[in-house]
């Protein structure tokens, strides 16, 4: 579906409720940073407990790779209260990898807007929710450009029929544009700043799937996967649901 993975220098959001793969994809893209390109990795933690040392050494070890802790500059979510906070530590982060002249390959912000939506829940929050969420949009650019380093960022969704917040979008509209009955939360400045978008469902038990519905160099499409002890793994054709 990527046509080979996703490029150096770009962005990528990756959006979808709790448990749908968001997290597992991050570590995946960080584990093959640090194994294949042999470069550094950032990872922003917003939420507590994402970042788990446990499961990237449980997929490392299953896949015969290594995973070295050093090899990754982690903010954890304990440095982090609010969205300036947020911006802050990214800021302290990106000097410090310049100080230490690391040649960092990937940037994860996970979640990207999880504090947004606890801060800008009311319609007339909009245009500060857009200017605050333009910032952080622009650093992490920046760093991408600055490091040729691919930056991932996951998001929230709300359900369709939308908030008064989010208004122009019926489910019919979701479907069309997300490839599901949800939206990307955030608006427009988020959705048209970031160069690739995913959209993770789950489809079973043990079936998710990801649809990549924007992107300026790849076609839309979707591919069913799991999730176990070695990351991310293809479903057979036989068992697509």
């Amino acid at each position: 579906m990527l046509g080979g993975g996703l490029p150096s220098a770009s962005t990528c959001g990756l959006a979808g409720h709790q448990a749908v793969g968001k997290t597992q994809i991050g570590f995946d893209l960080l584990l093959y940073n640090m194994n294949v390109l042999g470069r550094h990795s950032l990872f922003i933690e917003t939420e507590l407990k994402t970042f788990s040392t446990r499961r990237l050494r449980q997929i490392a070890i299953a896949r015969g790779w290594e995973y070295d802790g050093s090899k990754i500059t982690l903010v954890p979510a304990t440095r982090i209260r609010d969205v300036g906070t947020q911006y802050y530590q990214m800021q302290r982060a990106r000097d410090s990898i310049n100080r230490e002249g690391l040649d960092c390959g990937i940037i994860i912000v996970d979640s990207l807007t999880a504090l947004f939506k606890r801060k800008f829940s009311g319609r007339d929050l909009l245009p500060n929710r857009s200017a605050e969420l333009g910032r952080h949009l622009s650093l992490i650019e920046d760093m991408a450009k600055e490091w040729n380093a691919l930056a991932v960022c996951t998001c929230q969704v709300i359900q369709t029929p939308v908030s008064p917040g989010e208004t122009g979008f019926t489910s019919a509209d979701a479907y069309a544009q997300f490839g599901a009955n949800y939206i990307v939360w955030g608006g427009n400045v988020l959705r048209h700043t970031l160069g690739t978008w995913i959209m993770l469902t789950k489809k079973k038990k043990d079936v998710w799937e990801a649809i990549l519905f924007d992107s300026s160099e790849l076609e839309s499409g979707k591919v069913q996967f799991r999730i176990t002890e070695a990351g991310i793994t293809d479903v057979e054709s036989q068992e697509l649901v």
